[in-house]
């Protein structure tokens, strides 16, 4: 529980710091977040009982707490298979590309035979973030979620986005509901990795480069993993997210042929 708490540095809130807990405890396979894992959770009751006044037998209410089956879990417990499950479905990645996209399905070419091996072994032992380089349809997105699998298979939380279909527009109409801190909290703060898949698809507008350039700032200055699939070339990257992942103590690229993987399955 305490590596989930922020260091004073952070300057996290209260209630970032409280889904930052939530986030530690589903991370950890705790199938519900009232008992956690007990089984039992604490009700109040209301009663009544007896006592002996001057004689008289007097009846008096009662209100107390009284250990119950927890009502959100029935008192059920999971097998690991299905603690992991339920913890893919947190992360956000279809269920399709869930059984689809593992390292046992990915058939390696020529060409991503060393990025195969890499993500492999990063997944097994991450360190450092991950940048995947690649033309459209050459298995970056298949290693990446793969990977993601095997770190959630480790207890790490994790959150997946395309970056144009999912991330951008969460975060715009948070902009509009007044919800934009929670919203970036749930996508940017909470995850141990953050995977922004597809960098480069979005329309381009000051808003977007601002919004994603404050993403990946954010994870790069305070060593949170992030995990980066794009088709853009490095002269076409905004030059603050190009600084920061050229840093290559910090950040891996991984390039991949121009081939298309899915056309060899």
């Amino acid at each position: 529980l305490y590596d989930a708490l922020p260091s004073p540095s952070d300057d996290i809130t209260p209630e970032q710091t409280t889904r930052r807990i939530t986030a530690y405890y589903a991370a950890q396979g705790v199938f519900c977040l009232t008992c956690y894992g007990h089984r039992f959770a604490a009700e109040l009751k209301d009663g009544t009982a007896t006592r002996l006044v001057r004689g008289e037998t007097k009846t008096f209410k009662t209100r107390r707490w009284l250990p119950v089956v927890c009502p959100d879990c029935g008192g059920r417990r999971e097998t690991e298979e299905q603690a992991l499950t339920r913890r893919l479905g947190y992360t956000g990645v279809p269920a399709n590309l869930i059984s689809s996209c593992t390292f046992d399905t990915f058939k390696p070419t020529t060409d991503t035979t060393p990025a195969y091996r890499h993500m492999k072994a990063w997944a097994e032992h991450p360190a450092g973030s991950m940048m995947l380089v690649g033309g459209f349809g050459t298995g970056k997105t298949h290693l990446a979620i793969a990977a993601l699998q095997v770190l959630v298979a480790s207890g790490l939380s994790v959150r997946f986005g395309h970056l144009r279909d999912d991330i951008l527009p969460s975060l715009r109409q948070a902009v509009q509901d007044g919800t934009y801190e929670k919203t970036w909290d749930d996508w940017v703060v909470t995850p141990d990795v953050l995977m922004i898949d597809d960098y480069g698809t979005e329309r381009g507008t000051e808003w977007e480069a601002e919004a994603v350039e404050r993403m990946v700032t954010w994870r790069y200055s305070r060593d949170r993993m992030f995990l980066i699939t794009t088709n853009v070339m490095a002269c076409k990257v905004h030059p603050i997210i190009m600084s920061r992942l050229s840093d290559r103590s910090r950040v891996t690229v991984l390039t991949f042929g121009e081939n298309d993987y899915r056309a060899t399955i």
